[in-house]
């Protein structure tokens, strides 16, 4: 049995919103098409790297706001991001850093990324 590409990991859509899983979904078949029927050589991972580009464009193009507005953080992150402003979301106390400001909730400070109420301090 073959050993599945590593970059596959990067197109696993199973932890987003339905409406971005239906645009990741197309994507993450065709990688797998080509994991499994192209031989392993450079040529391949470029293939499936500019997929992988091709893919986060697509899911950008969806999140894109033609007016400029901020996205709550709390609201997008995908992942374990422990910082202030989704804990106080979700309601929650950990004294986790922050993966993205280094902040800590048993000493809280400025996040550099996102404001106390959640918008986000960088262009979207």
């Amino acid at each position: 049995m073959r050993k599945e590409h590593y970059l596959m990991q990067f197109f696993s859509f199973t932890h987003l919103k339905p409406e971005l899983k239906e645009i990741s979904a197309p994507f993450a078949n065709l990688a797998r098409l080509m994991d499994d029927t192209l031989p392993d050589n450079p040529e391949k991972v470029t293939a499936l790297r500019k997929l992988l580009e091709a893919k986060d464009c697509a899911v950008r193009a969806r999140l894109f706001r033609p007016d400029g507005g901020v996205v709550k953080h709390a609201a997008v992150s995908p992942g374990p991001v422990n910082c202030n402003i989704r804990l106080h979301y979700q309601g929650k106390r950990v004294p986790v850093p922050c993966e993205r400001c280094g902040g800590s909730t048993a000493k809280p400070r400025e996040c550099p990324f996102f404001t106390q109420d959640g918008e986000s301090r960088m262009e979207v």
